[in-house]
């Protein structure tokens, strides 16, 4: 069997053996050409193979790609074990550095123009194990549907990389997505289609243009960390409440919740979306600090919360001027929104959806809705019903003192709730206000 050196350690020409963890190996060893014409598809599945093993039960190790640009015609699949819950060995993908931006020569640093067509994934890992991906862009200039990469079981680690669709399709015409994490079944094994068990994946600092999703998590794709990346202007979405990350569990029949995220710090351009982060069947994730920015028409929202988004815990970034939040209207679940803005009901009604906390960008004050609650026009008493979470107490820096513009909704009292504290700032009283009968009520605690 051919032998190709590294350094003390030697790796087979077929599969390989154990080397040295300082080591890589590249796709010229087998191959690969990088001159955009060859068709490098076998030769990079040939170094994926070695560090596999025909049954995935080789040590895993490093690929490393040179500053060309190489020709896929094909996919590629990463090989596990075959177990009914497989395992893969450790693999690291590492270019020279990515294109980051639409606007210089598009064949600069490491490119990999996967042009074959897959329903699932042009890399493809469904076992237990690491899959590192980093400086390296990525493109399709077959122009497919297909995202890029597709996990069920496989954590990841995409870093540092650019992805770029075909410039045949831009803004509201874009259908391809990038990252897809599970499947759509709640089943968990090692099939194409079963949910996702990759916890602790983290896709950061990545460059996105001319795509639709960066990511999709689908069941059970909990656990993972979407953070610092960036979506380009020609980036968009064909779909009606579409957006450019989106968490949701679309299994038919669907228990269970996908939770345990975090969405943060991403600078988004979504005037061709009409939605930056969309949370369908989802609990207990955190999307935080998101800038949005370019809004237009088609812009609807930072977020939208599906009616079976619950416990989901939101503070808005920068967003376009006057662009809320987006809560479906037959939700009664619990979400944690801290606005820069304003909360809208799908029907375009100004109130704080049913269930949820908000703060009060004016004065800081926790909001709650068991019911519904009015913010009522410029002035009025901002008033949250009960406190769930400092309890029972709350500081208002305004008059307290009703004036006939003041617009209330008011839901039914929690149980054991005991009324707000606020202070009157014409006369520095503090007061207990509370409902009674539908009407509000004002004792005098003074100073």
């Amino acid at each position: 069997m051919a032998q190709v050196g590294l350094g003390s350690q030697s790796i087979g020409g077929a599969f390989g053996i154990v080397y040295a963890d300082n080591t890589f190996i590249t796709p010229e060893m087998f191959g690969a050409v990088g001159d955009g014409v060859t068709d490098d598809t076998a030769a990079i599945q040939a170094a994926l193979d070695a560090l596999t093993g025909p049954l995935g039960d080789q040590v895993g190790g490093r690929i490393v790609f040179a500053p060309k640009y190489y020709l896929c015609l094909g996919k590629f699949v990463i090989i596990n074990d075959g177990f009914a819950f497989p395992k893969q060995p450790p693999i690291s993908l590492e270019g020279s550095g990515p294109l980051w931006s639409f606007r210089v020569p598009t064949r600069a640093g490491t490119v990999i123009d996967i042009r074959g067509a897959d329903t699932h994934g042009k890399i493809v890992t469904t076992g237990f194990g690491k899959l590192d991906i980093k400086n390296i862009c990525f493109r399709d200039e077959a122009a497919t549907t297909t995202p890029w990469i597709y996990s069920t079981n496989t954590t990841l680690g995409i870093r540092k990389n650019a992805f770029y669709g075909s410039t045949t399709r831009s803004g509201v015409t874009c259908d391809q997505d990038v990252i897809i994490l599970g499947g759509n079944t709640q089943v968990w094994a090692g099939g194409l289609d079963d949910g996702f068990q990759g916890y602790g994946t983290v896709i950061e600092q990545n460059f996105f243009d001319y795509v639709r999703r960066f990511v999709y998590g689908r069941t059970s794709a909990n656990g993972n960390v979407v953070r610092d990346n960036y979506g380009g202007g020609e980036c968009g979405s064909n779909l009606v409440a579409g957006a450019c990350i989106e968490f949701d569990n679309p299994a038919v029949g669907a228990t269970l919740y996908t939770s345990g995220n975090v969405i943060a710090d991403n600078l988004i351009q979504y005037g061709s979306y009409p939605y930056a982060v969309k949370l369908g069947r989802t609990e207990r994730n955190t999307v935080r600090g998101n800038n949005c920015f370019d809004g237009t028409v088609v812009t609807l929202g930072q977020l939208l919360l599906g009616a079976s988004a619950q416990l989901n815990f939101f503070e808005a970034g920068y967003g376009h001027p006057g662009t809320p939040v987006v809560v479906d209207n037959s939700t009664t679940k619990d979400n944690v929104l801290i606005l820069s803005d304003r909360i809208l009901l799908d029907d375009g009604s100004n109130t704080l959806p049913s269930h949820s906390f908000a703060k009060d960008p004016d004065t800081g004050m926790w909001l709650f809705a068991d019911g519904e609650l009015a913010f009522g026009t410029v002035g009025a008493i901002k008033l949250h019903l009960a406190d769930a979470i400092y309890p029972q107490v709350a500081v208002y820096a305004h008059d307290v003192h009703p004036a006939t513009d003041d617009t209330y909704n008011l839901g039914a009292k929690p149980v054991g709730w005991k009324g707000v504290v606020v202070k009157d700032t014409t006369n520095g009283h503090w007061y207990r206000i509370v409902v009674t009968a539908g009407a509000l009520a004002l004792t005098d605690l003074g100073t």
